[in-house]
């Protein structure tokens, strides 16, 4: 019987070996291996066929505060690149190969985000340089793998406002009957009549991602666009269920733009609040 271990392996190897360099595989080697620490891997890693890319997990991040099971399990990342030329060809590439730097970034940028297990999110934690000498270089990547349930991406009137590669949750807000209650003399008790729903707010809570400024710029633009117009449409939430008669009700970026530390892609935090009429 497979493990979830097993299955999060299998899908990052997946990952790593589909990368390619001008229709050829970017890395040589893509190894599994049971990671026991830094100098294990490394030990491991240095005698292979270069480039190379070593991987595996180990264990769990502690639980969140107040429950009684463990958390994600801690993804570790290594690539190897070497240069018989000089250390600099090693770091950044030249003609006889790849540098760990352009190593690094291609793996970053195939394994953020990236759904493993069914319901697992691979996420950045940090990187560094854990070995250079005069021919070779290792890069060390941390990663967690969070379980997560918003799997589908949320639409406003059928469009992906917020773009593809975006990271979004929802929050729904309580909803509320509306009612007058009555009575009838001479007869005991209180009766209620019911006229609906009251209005509720929906809000869409995470990061606008994009290649670029202009990509995020124009997520906005949209956004703003609809705010305006005013229009209402059927709001579909990351986890899919879908909400009639929803309007934008305002749009709030939290914080400053920035450029995501691994990725490179540009990133805004925000939130968007909907609202559903009542009915």
């Amino acid at each position: 019987m497979a493990s979830e271990f097993a299955d999060i392996e299998s899908a990052v190897g997946s990952i790593l070996g589909a990368i390619e360099v001008e229709a050829s595989p970017l890395f040589s080697t893509v190894r599994a291996i049971a990671i026991a620490d830094r100098k294990s891997a490394l030990a491991a890693g240095v005698d292979l066929q270069m480039p190379a890319v070593l991987f595996g997990l180990d264990g769990r991040d502690k639980s969140a505060s107040g429950q009684p099971v463990p958390g994600g399990p801690r993804l570790m990342v290594y690539v190897f690149a070497t240069n018989l030329r000089s250390e600099d060809g090693a770091r950044v590439g030249d003609v006889d190969g790849v540098g760990a730097f352009t190593l690094a970034h291609e793996a970053s940028v195939a394994l953020d985000g990236a759904v493993v297990a069914g319901n697992r999110r691979i996420g950045a934690v940090d990187e560094r340089v854990v070995l250079s000498n005069e021919r070779t270089i290792a890069i060390e990547q941390r990663w967690s793998v969070e379980a997560f349930s918003d799997s589908v991406t949320p639409t406003f009137d059928g469009q992906a406002i917020v773009g593809s590669d975006s990271v979004v949750s929802t929050q729904v807000g309580a909803i509320e009957a509306r009612s007058v209650v009555f009575g009838f003399p001479g007869i005991d008790g209180e009766f209620r009549h019911g006229l609906g729903n009251e209005a509720r707010t929906i809000r869409w809570v995470g990061q606008l991602r994009a290649d670029n400024q202009n990509g995020i710029n124009a997520i906005e633009s949209e956004i703003e666009n609809l705010m305006g117009s005013g229009g209402t449409s059927v709001l579909v939430d990351s986890v899919g269920r879908a909400f009639e008669r929803c309007a934008i009700d305002s749009f709030n970026r939290r914080g400053e733009r920035y450029v995501h530390p691994m990725t490179g892609q540009f990133v805004q935090n925000f939130e968007l609040d909907f609202v559903q009429l009542a009915g």
